[in-house]
């Protein structure tokens, strides 16, 4: 999807190679020299499963993905997607499809169910977030966990909610897949 998005908005020419059953084996493919690159992979996964990979600069970064830039030294130099938006409306567009990766995996509750709880299980998630002993046996398999409240969460699907319908036009169009319908 993130291809075809820069792709469409930005004039780029990715060639877009799809048919790997997941991550594995896709990152086998990258190392037989199938292919060149993913178009999507979270920066934490790359320090967490591969981090030769960018000390032996095995691999190189094009383009940040997501809503904020990293605050890694190691990612200083590489455009930022927000930032390389040529318009107001391809800012828009891609920050519509980036809020999903801002968001990551997120939980949600029903709509009904009582405030009283559903900030119950905010505090305690958030809480667990910041226990030091689960951040660190959280790292050792997932990296480095940057998690959102909440509150956050509502405002970001706030603001894709608020998109004016022309931009979420484009984003679908963006991100279509060639002769799909």
């Amino acid at each position: 999807m993130f291809p075809r998005l820069v792709n469409a908005l930005l004039d780029t020419r990715f060639k877009i190679v799809s048919g790997y059953k997941g991550m594995a084996q896709t990152l086998l493919a990258m190392e037989r020299g199938e292919i060149q690159g993913m178009g999507n992979w979270s920066f934490s996964d790359i320090e967490t499963g591969h981090p030769d990979w960018i000390t032996e600069k095995k691999i190189r970064i094009l383009l940040q993905l997501g809503l904020t830039k990293s605050q890694s030294p190691l990612l200083r130099d590489v455009p930022f997607v927000l930032d390389v938006a040529r318009n107001d409306e391809q800012r828009d567009v891609f920050a519509m499809l980036m809020a999903m990766k801002a968001m990551g995996r997120p939980y949600f509750v029903a709509p009904e169910t009582p405030k009283d709880r559903t900030d119950a299980f905010r505090d305690a998630f958030m809480e667990t977030m910041r226990d030091p002993d689960f951040a660190m046996e959280a790292a050792k398999t997932l990296g480095r966990i940057d998690p959102l409240s909440g509150p956050e969460m509502q405002e970001i699907i706030a603001n894709v909610y608020a998109l004016p319908p022309e931009v979420i036009a484009k984003a679908r169009e963006a991100v279509k897949v060639p002769g799909a319908n």
